[in-house]
């Protein structure tokens, strides 16, 4: 029989078509579904980034509380236990690269990381932008009648984010049910400086943007701008810290050194806080800058361990140097002056470390970390770059404080800095 030529045509063409095989049509649709959700989490990452700044216009409502587990940079979680923050490219120091032994130290990797418990650079850019113009212009005023205030600043910032995290907790006068504060524990207490300072900086802060700036984000945004005048690298502060409800003495007796803490006693503190001992040595090196009461070293100067002389490590003339400062002990003409670190207290520079290399430290704290093989060969590094110390202290700084941070609906905005909002 003849076909007709239409139909032949037809076969013609059905026999050129090649049937996909399972494996085919599986790797086609599972291509198809990538493509899909890689454009539906692009634009996710959009909608959050809007979501974002439109939160940072319209902040908490005073008084919002709610008692959840902190985020944290350090231990890798989020202030509301969901999914991480819209990403914000920040530079910052990668904690899971740390040299095996001080000897091998190289300066920390640096990576892009949106891991920062909530926290963000230009965080008040909508909600107050003059925010950190405000702190930098504070400061650069008041350093002109009061040049120690970035050391003060410095080291408060210390002792809030270690007891507990970065929450300002450090400023409260009291907490309501009688138990003493932070600022009563024997390792503040009147040797502790720069709360009256924030007072003036968030009184400053609430003109202009009221019950938007917390009291943590007043002492880091400070910190930071302290740690650059005095010569640290200068960076971006990351912002969006809160308030923490509480605060206790006991607290900060367990989580701060003494002046004659030990090795092992240091370790401990700084590793809690996420720190390696390579690290613990250079955040130390915030005693580049500040001074030490006379009483906290005089032991070493007059009766080293009850033996009627001074320490044998020191070296006479630096023995002679600090009789002359320290002058009258156990008499009423004593007063327990100050004495700076180092001959450079204003700037934050490895002075510090190349007395130590000398044997010239104010305390037995500070005195150990020389000798001891696990933290020498980074007093000695320091010592003998004069261009690193301030590098790797602006790196680890910052990662200092992010630790433990309330962020989003946790803690709150204080009003003042000396109690809470209730």
């Amino acid at each position: 029989m003849k076909l007709p030529r239409p139909l032949l045509v037809a076969l013609l063409v059905l026999s050129l078509i090649v049937v996909p095989s399972k494996a085919d049509l599986d790797d086609f649709f599972n291509g198809f579904g990538f493509h899909f959700r890689h454009g539906r989490q692009q634009q996710q990452q959009q909608e959050q980034q809007e979501q974002q700044a439109q939160g940072n216009d319209n902040q908490d409502p005073p008084g919002a509380q709610v008692n959840e587990p902190r985020g944290s940079y350090i231990a890798g979680a989020y202030g509301m236990g969901g999914s991480p923050p819209p990403p914000q490219a920040v530079i910052i120091p990668d904690p899971a690269v740390q040299p095996a032994e001080p000897a091998d130290f190289k300066p920390a990797q640096m990576v892009i990381t949106n891991n920062l418990g909530g926290l963000s650079v230009g965080f008040y850019d909508r909600s107050c932008p003059n925010a950190e113009k405000i702190v930098a212009d504070w400061l650069a005023e008041l350093i002109k009648t009061n040049p120690s205030a970035p050391a003060n600043i410095i080291r408060l910032a210390f002792h809030d984010c270690a007891v507990g995290g970065c929450d300002a907790s450090i400023l409260l006068d009291s907490i309501g049910q009688g138990d003493k504060v932070e600022k009563g524990s024997i390792f503040n207490g009147m040797s502790l400086k720069g709360a009256d300072l924030i007072d003036d900086l968030k009184m400053r802060l609430e003109e202009e943007c009221p019950q938007t700036v917390s009291c943590a984000d007043a002492i880091a945004f400070s910190a930071n701008e302290a740690m650059a005048i005095a010569g640290g690298v200068r960076q971006r502060p990351l912002g969006g810290r809160r308030d923490a409800l509480n605060s206790l003495a006991t607290a900060a007796d367990q989580n701060l050194a003494s002046p004659t803490a030990t090795i092992d006693q240091m370790s401990a503190i700084f590793r809690r806080l996420g720190f390696n001992q390579e690290e613990m040595v250079v955040l130390l090196g915030a005693h580049s800058v500040g001074t030490a009461h006379c009483d906290l070293f005089m032991d070493r100067v007059y009766n080293f361990r009850n033996t009627q002389k001074p320490d044998p490590v020191l070296p006479l003339p630096y023995v002679e140097d600090l009789r002359r400062l320290c002058a009258n002990p156990g008499t009423p003409q004593f007063r327990n002056p100050n004495v700076n670190f180092d001959e450079t207290p204003y700037a934050l520079d490895n002075r510090y470390f190349k007395n130590l290399v000398q044997n010239k430290a104010l305390l037995l704290s500070d005195s150990s970390l020389k000798d001891d093989p696990r933290t020498g060969p980074t007093v000695r590094q320091m010592a003998e770059d004069d261009t690193l110390f301030p590098k790797r202290f602006a790196e680890l700084f910052t990662k200092m404080t992010t630790f433990n941070v309330l962020t989003g609906l946790l803690g709150e905005v204080r009003k003042t800095c000396r109690s809470t909002n209730n």
